[in-house]
């Protein structure tokens, strides 16, 4: 018996919390929702070689492949420098690495 209640309890929440969000403007909802900044890329998307240390919980490797393409790291992104030029990308948690 007590599933049920919850249940109903759970979906009511669900529901107030939609309408609350249908009822705001988009300039609050962009105050309240970070956007990107950069489009970065995951170092998921890459295998790493010779791994320096972590950051921001994730590992910061010295080169990283993808296929056959190799990165080398240039160093640490600073939030108000310009984007990577060409050949550079930027990869979380804010490393740029350039096209070898």
């Amino acid at each position: 018996m007590l599933p049920i209640p919850f249940f109903i309890m759970l979906f009511g929440i669900y529901w107030a919390e939609q309408e609350q969000i249908d009822e705001l403007d988009s300039m609050t909802i962009s105050m309240l929702v970070p956007a990107p900044v950069h489009s970065m890329l995951l170092s998921e998307q890459f295998t790493g070689r010779e791994l320096l240390f972590y950051q921001a919980g994730s590992p910061v490797y010295r080169e990283l492949w993808a296929g056959k393409v190799c990165w080398l790291l240039v160093g640490a992104h600073k939030s108000g420098d310009e984007a990577p030029a060409f050949e550079h990308i930027l990869i979380f948690p804010g490393f740029v690495y350039r096209r070898v």
